[in-house]
Protein backbone atom coordinates (compact mmCIF):
# COMPACT_ATOMS: atom_id res chain seq x y z
CA UNK A 1 0.00 0.00 0.00
CA UNK A 2 1.17 3.50 -0.77
CA UNK A 3 -0.24 6.98 -0.71
CA UNK A 4 0.23 9.79 -3.19
CA UNK A 5 1.85 9.74 -6.59
CA UNK A 6 3.65 6.65 -7.82
CA UNK A 7 6.09 6.26 -10.71
CA UNK A 8 4.44 6.27 -14.13
CA UNK A 9 3.13 2.87 -15.20
CA UNK A 10 4.96 0.64 -17.63
CA UNK A 11 2.88 0.27 -20.76
CA UNK A 12 1.96 -3.28 -21.59
CA UNK A 13 0.46 -4.59 -24.77
CA UNK A 14 -2.82 -6.25 -23.96
CA UNK A 15 -3.41 -9.74 -25.29
CA UNK A 16 -5.46 -9.76 -28.45
CA UNK A 17 -8.75 -11.54 -27.83
CA UNK A 18 -9.36 -14.19 -30.46
CA UNK A 19 -12.89 -14.94 -31.57
CA UNK A 20 -14.27 -17.79 -33.64
CA UNK A 21 -16.18 -16.29 -36.56
CA UNK A 22 -19.59 -17.77 -37.17
CA UNK A 23 -21.80 -17.71 -40.20
CA UNK A 24 -25.54 -17.13 -40.54
CA UNK A 25 -26.92 -13.92 -39.12
CA UNK A 26 -30.45 -13.08 -38.00
CA UNK A 27 -32.64 -10.14 -38.80
CA UNK A 28 -32.18 -6.83 -37.05
CA UNK A 29 -34.50 -6.09 -34.14
CA UNK A 30 -37.69 -4.18 -34.90
CA UNK A 31 -37.70 -0.41 -34.79
CA UNK A 32 -39.57 1.73 -32.33
CA UNK A 33 -39.10 3.36 -28.96
CA UNK A 34 -41.00 3.24 -25.68
CA UNK A 35 -43.89 5.68 -25.33
CA UNK A 36 -43.24 6.21 -21.62
CA UNK A 37 -40.60 8.69 -20.36
CA UNK A 38 -37.11 7.21 -20.44
CA UNK A 39 -34.73 6.99 -17.46
CA UNK A 40 -32.49 10.04 -17.00
CA UNK A 41 -29.04 10.75 -15.57
CA UNK A 42 -28.29 14.12 -13.94
CA UNK A 43 -24.94 15.29 -12.50
CA UNK A 44 -24.60 14.37 -8.83
CA UNK A 45 -23.59 16.66 -6.01
CA UNK A 46 -20.91 14.06 -5.20
CA UNK A 47 -17.57 14.67 -6.91
CA UNK A 48 -14.14 13.07 -7.19
CA UNK A 49 -11.41 15.49 -8.22
CA UNK A 50 -8.11 14.83 -9.97
CA UNK A 51 -6.82 12.27 -12.45
CA UNK A 52 -7.38 8.51 -12.11
CA UNK A 53 -4.56 5.99 -12.80
CA UNK A 54 -3.57 5.94 -16.46
CA UNK A 55 -4.52 2.34 -17.22
CA UNK A 56 -7.72 2.22 -15.17
CA UNK A 57 -10.02 -0.69 -15.98
CA UNK A 58 -12.44 -1.98 -13.33
CA UNK A 59 -14.62 0.53 -11.47
CA UNK A 60 -16.75 0.33 -8.32
CA UNK A 61 -18.69 2.64 -6.01
CA UNK A 62 -18.88 1.20 -2.50
CA UNK A 63 -21.81 1.56 -0.12
CA UNK A 64 -19.62 4.11 1.71
CA UNK A 65 -19.56 6.10 -1.57
CA UNK A 66 -15.83 5.55 -2.11
CA UNK A 67 -14.72 5.22 -5.76
CA UNK A 68 -12.11 2.56 -6.59
CA UNK A 69 -10.58 1.53 -9.92
CA UNK A 70 -8.38 -1.34 -11.02
CA UNK A 71 -4.95 -0.20 -12.20
CA UNK A 72 -4.05 -2.72 -14.90
CA UNK A 73 -0.43 -1.54 -15.09
CA UNK A 74 0.44 -2.36 -11.48
CA UNK A 75 -2.34 -4.93 -10.86
CA UNK A 76 -3.55 -2.91 -7.88
CA UNK A 77 -6.86 -1.47 -6.72
CA UNK A 78 -6.71 2.30 -6.24
CA UNK A 79 -9.29 4.11 -4.08
CA UNK A 80 -9.86 7.86 -4.04
CA UNK A 81 -9.96 8.99 -0.42
CA UNK A 82 -12.17 11.95 0.52
CA UNK A 83 -13.16 12.41 -3.13
CA UNK A 84 -9.62 13.20 -4.32
CA UNK A 85 -7.35 11.07 -6.53
CA UNK A 86 -4.34 13.01 -5.22
CA UNK A 87 -4.88 11.22 -1.89
CA UNK A 88 -5.46 7.80 -3.44
CA UNK A 89 -4.61 4.58 -1.62
CA UNK A 90 -3.20 1.59 -3.49
CA UNK A 91 -3.96 -1.94 -2.34
CA UNK A 92 -2.43 -5.25 -3.48
CA UNK A 93 0.30 -6.19 -5.89
CA UNK A 94 0.90 -8.40 -8.91
CA UNK A 95 1.10 -12.14 -8.29
CA UNK A 96 -0.84 -15.35 -7.77
CA UNK A 97 -1.14 -15.58 -3.99
CA UNK A 98 -3.63 -14.15 -1.48
CA UNK A 99 -3.78 -10.37 -1.78
CA UNK A 100 -2.09 -10.52 -5.19
CA UNK A 101 -3.76 -9.99 -8.57
CA UNK A 102 -3.37 -10.80 -12.23
CA UNK A 103 -6.74 -9.28 -13.17
CA UNK A 104 -8.27 -6.16 -11.60
CA UNK A 105 -10.87 -5.31 -14.24
CA UNK A 106 -13.87 -6.78 -12.42
CA UNK A 107 -14.72 -5.02 -9.16
CA UNK A 108 -17.94 -5.17 -7.13
CA UNK A 109 -19.25 -3.78 -3.87
CA UNK A 110 -18.83 -5.95 -0.79
CA UNK A 111 -20.45 -5.64 2.61
CA UNK A 112 -19.70 -2.76 5.01
CA UNK A 113 -17.88 -0.59 2.48
CA UNK A 114 -15.52 -3.29 1.20
CA UNK A 115 -14.55 -3.97 -2.42
CA UNK A 116 -14.63 -7.41 -4.04
CA UNK A 117 -12.12 -8.23 -6.76
CA UNK A 118 -13.09 -11.09 -9.07
CA UNK A 119 -9.63 -12.08 -10.30
CA UNK A 120 -10.36 -14.42 -13.21
CA UNK A 121 -6.73 -15.35 -14.07
CA UNK A 122 -6.14 -16.41 -10.43
CA UNK A 123 -9.63 -17.95 -9.92
CA UNK A 124 -9.85 -15.96 -6.71
CA UNK A 125 -12.22 -13.60 -4.89
CA UNK A 126 -10.54 -10.98 -2.72
CA UNK A 127 -12.07 -8.45 -0.32
CA UNK A 128 -10.37 -5.10 0.27
CA UNK A 129 -10.96 -2.37 2.84
CA UNK A 130 -10.57 1.08 1.23
CA UNK A 131 -10.82 2.79 4.65
CA UNK A 132 -7.98 0.69 6.09
CA UNK A 133 -6.02 0.33 2.85
CA UNK A 134 -5.52 -3.41 3.17
CA UNK A 135 -6.57 -6.85 1.94
CA UNK A 136 -9.19 -8.35 4.25
CA UNK A 137 -9.49 -11.94 2.99
CA UNK A 138 -9.24 -14.07 -0.12
CA UNK A 139 -11.13 -17.19 -1.30
CA UNK A 140 -10.74 -19.57 -4.20
CA UNK A 141 -13.45 -19.24 -6.86
CA UNK A 142 -14.66 -21.50 -9.71
CA UNK A 143 -12.91 -21.05 -13.09
CA UNK A 144 -14.15 -18.03 -15.10
CA UNK A 145 -16.32 -16.95 -12.16
CA UNK A 146 -17.71 -13.45 -12.69
CA UNK A 147 -19.41 -11.72 -9.77
CA UNK A 148 -22.98 -10.88 -10.76
CA UNK A 149 -23.95 -8.15 -8.31
CA UNK A 150 -23.09 -6.79 -4.90
CA UNK A 151 -22.64 -9.03 -1.87
CA UNK A 152 -25.92 -9.64 -0.01
CA UNK A 153 -26.50 -11.46 3.28
CA UNK A 154 -23.10 -13.14 3.28
CA UNK A 155 -23.59 -14.53 -0.23
CA UNK A 156 -22.02 -13.52 -3.53
CA UNK A 157 -23.53 -14.78 -6.77
CA UNK A 158 -21.45 -15.20 -9.89
CA UNK A 159 -21.80 -16.63 -13.39
CA UNK A 160 -19.74 -19.32 -15.08
CA UNK A 161 -19.72 -20.47 -18.70
CA UNK A 162 -20.35 -24.20 -18.60
CA UNK A 163 -17.74 -26.39 -20.24
CA UNK A 164 -15.70 -23.45 -21.50
CA UNK A 165 -11.94 -23.90 -21.18
CA UNK A 166 -11.09 -20.63 -22.91
CA UNK A 167 -12.75 -17.66 -24.57
CA UNK A 168 -12.57 -19.21 -28.04
CA UNK A 169 -15.45 -21.58 -27.39
CA UNK A 170 -19.14 -20.84 -27.82
CA UNK A 171 -21.16 -21.34 -24.64
CA UNK A 172 -24.84 -22.25 -24.82
CA UNK A 173 -25.32 -22.69 -21.09
CA UNK A 174 -24.69 -20.49 -18.10
CA UNK A 175 -24.25 -21.51 -14.48
CA UNK A 176 -25.02 -19.23 -11.56
CA UNK A 177 -23.23 -20.17 -8.37
CA UNK A 178 -23.74 -18.66 -4.91
CA UNK A 179 -20.71 -18.71 -2.63
CA UNK A 180 -20.58 -18.04 1.10
CA UNK A 181 -18.34 -15.04 1.69
CA UNK A 182 -17.33 -16.46 5.08
CA UNK A 183 -16.33 -20.01 4.16
CA UNK A 184 -16.01 -20.04 0.37
CA UNK A 185 -18.39 -23.00 0.20
CA UNK A 186 -21.01 -23.22 -2.55
CA UNK A 187 -24.46 -22.38 -1.17
CA UNK A 188 -26.30 -23.32 -4.38
CA UNK A 189 -25.65 -23.70 -8.09
CA UNK A 190 -28.03 -23.90 -11.06
CA UNK A 191 -27.64 -24.14 -14.84
CA UNK A 192 -29.55 -21.95 -17.30
CA UNK A 193 -29.78 -23.17 -20.89
CA UNK A 194 -30.91 -21.51 -24.12
CA UNK A 195 -33.80 -23.68 -25.41
CA UNK A 196 -33.14 -25.58 -28.62
CA UNK A 197 -36.08 -23.82 -30.33
CA UNK A 198 -34.41 -20.43 -29.81
CA UNK A 199 -31.00 -21.22 -31.26
CA UNK A 200 -32.01 -20.46 -34.84
CA UNK A 201 -32.53 -16.83 -33.83
CA UNK A 202 -28.82 -16.21 -33.28
CA UNK A 203 -29.10 -16.83 -29.56
CA UNK A 204 -25.68 -18.42 -29.65
CA UNK A 205 -23.61 -16.73 -27.02
CA UNK A 206 -24.32 -16.51 -23.32
CA UNK A 207 -22.16 -13.78 -21.83
CA UNK A 208 -22.74 -12.30 -18.39
CA UNK A 209 -25.42 -13.57 -16.05
CA UNK A 210 -26.98 -12.00 -12.96
CA UNK A 211 -29.67 -12.58 -10.36
CA UNK A 212 -32.20 -9.92 -9.40
CA UNK A 213 -33.50 -9.44 -5.84
CA UNK A 214 -36.74 -11.28 -6.74
CA UNK A 215 -34.73 -14.37 -7.72
CA UNK A 216 -35.18 -14.14 -11.49
CA UNK A 217 -32.08 -14.61 -13.59
CA UNK A 218 -30.93 -12.73 -16.68
CA UNK A 219 -28.10 -13.15 -19.17
CA UNK A 220 -26.78 -11.38 -22.24
CA UNK A 221 -27.49 -13.48 -25.33
CA UNK A 222 -25.77 -12.57 -28.59
CA UNK A 223 -27.59 -10.21 -30.90
CA UNK A 224 -31.01 -11.21 -29.67
CA UNK A 225 -30.94 -9.41 -26.33
CA UNK A 226 -31.51 -10.31 -22.70
CA UNK A 227 -32.70 -13.79 -21.75
CA UNK A 228 -34.73 -14.39 -18.59
CA UNK A 229 -35.20 -17.46 -16.41
CA UNK A 230 -37.33 -18.14 -13.35
CA UNK A 231 -35.54 -18.97 -10.07
CA UNK A 232 -36.35 -22.63 -10.79
CA UNK A 233 -34.47 -22.49 -14.12
CA UNK A 234 -37.53 -22.26 -16.41
CA UNK A 235 -36.89 -20.15 -19.50
CA UNK A 236 -39.22 -17.13 -19.56
CA UNK A 237 -38.26 -15.44 -22.83
CA UNK A 238 -36.06 -12.72 -24.26
CA UNK A 239 -36.40 -8.96 -24.48
CA UNK A 240 -34.66 -6.90 -27.18
CA UNK A 241 -33.92 -3.20 -27.32
CA UNK A 242 -36.15 -1.79 -30.09
CA UNK A 243 -33.65 1.03 -30.63
CA UNK A 244 -30.64 -1.17 -31.39
CA UNK A 245 -29.09 -1.42 -34.84
CA UNK A 246 -25.87 -3.34 -35.56
CA UNK A 247 -22.80 -1.21 -36.08
CA UNK A 248 -21.57 -1.38 -39.66
CA UNK A 249 -17.85 -1.92 -40.09
CA UNK A 250 -15.89 -0.53 -43.03
CA UNK A 251 -13.63 -2.79 -45.06
CA UNK A 252 -10.56 -0.97 -43.67
CA UNK A 253 -11.71 -1.53 -40.08
CA UNK A 254 -12.30 -5.23 -40.75
CA UNK A 255 -8.85 -5.61 -42.32
CA UNK A 256 -7.22 -3.88 -39.35
CA UNK A 257 -9.02 -6.12 -36.86
CA UNK A 258 -8.18 -9.26 -38.88
CA UNK A 259 -4.50 -8.27 -38.89
CA UNK A 260 -4.60 -7.90 -35.11
CA UNK A 261 -6.21 -11.31 -34.74
CA UNK A 262 -3.52 -12.88 -36.95
CA UNK A 263 -0.77 -11.36 -34.79
CA UNK A 264 -2.51 -12.67 -31.68
CA UNK A 265 -2.88 -16.15 -33.17
CA UNK A 266 0.83 -16.27 -33.97
CA UNK A 267 1.72 -15.30 -30.41
CA UNK A 268 -0.95 -17.16 -28.45
CA UNK A 269 -2.11 -19.91 -30.77
CA UNK A 270 -5.73 -20.85 -31.37
CA UNK A 271 -8.24 -20.65 -34.23
CA UNK A 272 -8.34 -17.73 -36.62
CA UNK A 273 -11.15 -16.46 -38.87
CA UNK A 274 -10.24 -17.24 -42.48
CA UNK A 275 -10.95 -13.78 -43.94
CA UNK A 276 -11.56 -10.15 -43.10
CA UNK A 277 -15.10 -10.58 -44.46
CA UNK A 278 -15.78 -13.30 -41.89
CA UNK A 279 -14.49 -11.02 -39.14
CA UNK A 280 -16.72 -8.23 -40.41
CA UNK A 281 -19.81 -10.46 -40.40
CA UNK A 282 -19.03 -11.61 -36.87
CA UNK A 283 -18.53 -8.12 -35.50
CA UNK A 284 -21.65 -6.73 -37.18
CA UNK A 285 -24.12 -9.49 -36.48
CA UNK A 286 -23.07 -11.66 -33.57
CA UNK A 287 -21.28 -9.40 -31.11
CA UNK A 288 -23.85 -8.13 -28.59
CA UNK A 289 -24.91 -4.48 -28.77
CA UNK A 290 -23.48 -3.77 -25.34
CA UNK A 291 -20.01 -2.86 -24.10
CA UNK A 292 -18.68 -4.75 -21.11
CA UNK A 293 -20.79 -6.19 -18.36
CA UNK A 294 -24.20 -5.00 -17.19
CA UNK A 295 -24.84 -3.33 -13.85
CA UNK A 296 -27.81 -3.79 -11.55
CA UNK A 297 -29.59 -0.52 -10.75
CA UNK A 298 -32.40 0.64 -8.48
CA UNK A 299 -35.86 -0.99 -8.49
CA UNK A 300 -34.65 -4.19 -10.16
CA UNK A 301 -33.34 -2.44 -13.28
CA UNK A 302 -30.41 -3.66 -15.37
CA UNK A 303 -28.23 -1.11 -17.19
CA UNK A 304 -26.06 -1.68 -20.26
CA UNK A 305 -23.56 0.65 -21.88
CA UNK A 306 -24.41 0.43 -25.59
CA UNK A 307 -21.94 0.19 -28.43
CA UNK A 308 -23.85 2.87 -30.30
CA UNK A 309 -23.44 3.58 -33.98
CA UNK A 310 -20.87 6.38 -33.67
CA UNK A 311 -23.29 9.01 -34.95
CA UNK A 312 -23.55 10.88 -31.66
CA UNK A 313 -20.93 11.84 -29.06
CA UNK A 314 -21.12 10.77 -25.46
CA UNK A 315 -22.58 7.58 -24.07
CA UNK A 316 -25.95 5.86 -24.04
CA UNK A 317 -27.32 3.28 -21.61
CA UNK A 318 -30.08 0.78 -22.34
CA UNK A 319 -32.30 0.15 -19.31
CA UNK A 320 -34.45 -2.94 -18.66
CA UNK A 321 -36.67 -4.02 -15.80
CA UNK A 322 -37.46 -7.69 -16.13
CA UNK A 323 -39.03 -8.25 -19.56
CA UNK A 324 -39.78 -4.52 -19.89
CA UNK A 325 -37.57 -2.19 -21.92
CA UNK A 326 -37.54 1.22 -20.18
CA UNK A 327 -35.59 3.13 -22.81
CA UNK A 328 -32.24 4.90 -23.13
CA UNK A 329 -30.44 7.32 -20.86
CA UNK A 330 -27.63 9.44 -22.32
CA UNK A 331 -24.82 11.65 -21.07
CA UNK A 332 -22.35 13.80 -23.07
CA UNK A 333 -19.28 12.10 -21.56
CA UNK A 334 -17.32 9.28 -23.18
CA UNK A 335 -17.63 6.26 -20.88
CA UNK A 336 -15.05 3.47 -20.54
CA UNK A 337 -16.61 1.76 -17.51
CA UNK A 338 -19.44 2.37 -15.07
CA UNK A 339 -20.90 1.12 -11.81
CA UNK A 340 -24.15 1.70 -9.92
CA UNK A 341 -24.70 1.83 -6.18
CA UNK A 342 -28.22 2.62 -5.06
CA UNK A 343 -29.44 5.48 -7.25
CA UNK A 344 -25.95 6.79 -8.07
CA UNK A 345 -23.94 5.94 -11.17
CA UNK A 346 -20.18 6.49 -11.41
CA UNK A 347 -18.47 6.53 -14.83
CA UNK A 348 -14.84 6.39 -15.90
CA UNK A 349 -14.39 9.05 -18.57
CA UNK A 350 -11.81 11.09 -20.48
CA UNK A 351 -10.96 14.49 -19.00
CA UNK A 352 -9.96 16.11 -22.29
CA UNK A 353 -6.27 16.49 -21.39
CA UNK A 354 -3.34 14.39 -22.54
CA UNK A 355 -1.21 12.29 -20.21
CA UNK A 356 2.19 10.73 -20.77
CA UNK A 357 2.60 8.87 -24.11
CA UNK A 358 -0.32 10.85 -25.55
CA UNK A 359 -3.06 8.89 -23.79
CA UNK A 360 -6.07 10.92 -22.64
CA UNK A 361 -6.21 11.46 -18.91
CA UNK A 362 -9.13 9.76 -17.18
CA UNK A 363 -11.27 10.70 -14.23
CA UNK A 364 -14.64 9.80 -12.77
CA UNK A 365 -17.98 11.58 -12.69
CA UNK A 366 -21.10 10.72 -10.73
CA UNK A 367 -24.75 10.95 -11.78
CA UNK A 368 -28.10 10.58 -10.06
CA UNK A 369 -30.49 8.06 -11.62
CA UNK A 370 -34.13 8.94 -12.13
CA UNK A 371 -36.55 6.25 -13.30
CA UNK A 372 -39.93 6.86 -14.98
Amino acid sequence: MANGKLPGPTLRRASVALVAALASCGDAPPSGTPSLPAPTLTPSALTVSGVAPLLSSGLVLTDSMVVCVGDDAFKQVVCAQDGDWARAIRIGREGGGPGEFRGVFQLEAGAEGSVMVSDLPNNRLTWLSPSQGRVMRSLRAPPLFRVAGAERDGIVVGSELIGVRNYLEVPLSLRLTAISTRTGEVAWSRDYIVPERERDRDMRFLYYGWQLPDGTVGAMISLTGIGHWAPTGEYLGTVVSPAYRPRRWTEAEALELWAGLRRGAQRLGGPLPDSAQRVRAYMEELVPPYRGEPRLGPEGTVWFLTRGDGSTPGAEFEVFRGMEYLGRASIPEVVHAFHIRGSTMVVLTDLGSQAEFGFPERGVKLFDIRLP
